[in-house]
């Protein structure tokens, strides 16, 4: 060491401390944790002899507590290469940065890339979970790419064999008086009570198809009356228990019932071959009074109410609109009029539409018509289709 000093390279020596104490030599007692030789601790004179002036070597320390293996390093390599220490850190901070950025860039790729390969798997229909969801949301908004869009012929052949299921499974939930039970679950130990909106939406959908699977224009007719005859066993029609009873009900009937009703009426009285030509004046009276029925339900400005009366607290509502549009419209395709005018009919459908054109939202999330109740305050995907 003192031999490398004295060719003039003394600021080339570079000091490593792992153990021990530098200059503890001079301290009585501590001489053998010295850790630094004497060519180290003192200069050395003109003859290349040690002397008695200390020297300041550059040391780095990986002693605990000390400058740590990491800054250590940098000064060993800042002596090497004769920069400055705070410079070299400063630049191994700006290194240390950019490389914890491009890990987080790395991070945040891959998991792009898994989410969208785990998407397009979903999209193709591998088993995966949450996949059923996964392709719900997809074709909300349509941007499926793994998946080819069914032809019209394919979605006409899936829709004609699913149209028949359903027509013989509302022919399985017929009784024989006619009625069409609440549920098509065949359970014979639950007996439902018969139920004039889900009744009359069915035999409405059935009128209005041309395949009617296992239906027959008979029992089909019959399906249609039933809500309007009395029986031995019920002299009191269900229509009339419902909207008309003989004692005033405290509890209102809703408008649901009489709308799909009047919906089953004109289809069927629009129909070629469900009425007889002698029953098609009975089935017009049976519309006529229910749009009777349905008269306090309307609002002067075009709405419809649930349930009857100016003193009712709840506002009209959309959904009700929508199905007053729709039992206008279909008595209007079959010749019907409300109450016995045609332009009155004419004008309602009118007013009605413009309700429902001046209560659609545009500044919500999903545009559309808002429910009803406790829901009012929220657009419904299912009610904006039906309008």
């Amino acid at each position: 060491m003192r031999y490398f000093k004295s060719m003039g390279r003394a600021d080339r020596v570079l000091c490593l401390i792992v153990s021990g104490e530098p200059y503890s030599s001079a301290v009585p007692g501590q001489e053998t944790e010295e850790c630094f030789p004497q060519a180290i601790r003192y200069q050395l004179d003109s003859k290349g002899e040690i002397s008695d002036t200390p020297a300041e070597p550059l040391a780095a320390d990986v002693r605990p507590g000390k400058d740590g293996k990491q800054d250590a390093l940098l000064k060993v390599i800042s002596g090497i290469l004769d920069i400055g220490f705070d410079r070299l850190k400063q630049r191994e901070a700006r290194r240390k940065k950019m490389r914890r950025i491009q890990w987080s860039f790395g991070t945040v790729r891959g998991m792009l890339l898994f989410a969208t390969g785990y998407l397009l798997m979903a999209d193709m229909g591998i088993s995966l979970p949450w996949r059923d969801a996964i392709q719900r949301e997809l074709d909300k908004r349509e941007p499926s790419v793994m998946r080819a869009v069914p032809s019209d012929r394919d979605v006409i052949s899936v829709a004609k064999a699913m149209h028949l299921r359903v027509s013989d499974a509302i022919h399985k939930a017929r009784e024989e008086s006619g009625w069409i039970s609440q549920s098509l679950k065949q359970d014979e130990n639950e007996i439902l009570p018969h139920d004039l909106a889900s009744h009359s939406q069915s035999v409405f959908a059935l009128c209005d198809s041309k395949q009617r699977g296992v239906w027959d224009n008979n029992s089909l007719f019959a399906s249609t009356r039933v809500p309007y005859e009395t029986k031995p066993e019920n002299p009191i029609p269900l229509f009339q228990e419902t909207y008309d009873p003989p004692e005033i009900s405290w509890k209102p009937s809703d408008s649901c019932g009489a709308f799909w009703l009047i919906c089953m009426l004109a289809s069927a009285n629009h129909s070629a071959d469900i009425v007889p030509e002698n029953m098609k004046l009975q089935i017009r009276e049976y519309a006529r009074h229910t749009q009777q029925i349905l008269e306090p339900y309307r609002t002067d400005l075009g709405g419809w109410r649930m349930f009857p009366g100016a003193e009712q607290t709840a506002p009209a509502n959309a959904y009700s609109a929508a199905l007053a549009l729709l039992a206008l419209l279909e008595c209007r395709n079959a010749g019907l009029p409300w109450l016995d005018s045609e332009n009155t009919r004419d004008e309602m459908l009118r007013s009605t539409a413009l309700w429902l054109q001046k209560n659609f939202y545009e500044d919500e999330k999903a545009a559309g018509w808002r429910g009803t109740g406790e829901n009012r305050y929220e657009v419904f995907d299912g009610l904006t289709l039906q309008v």
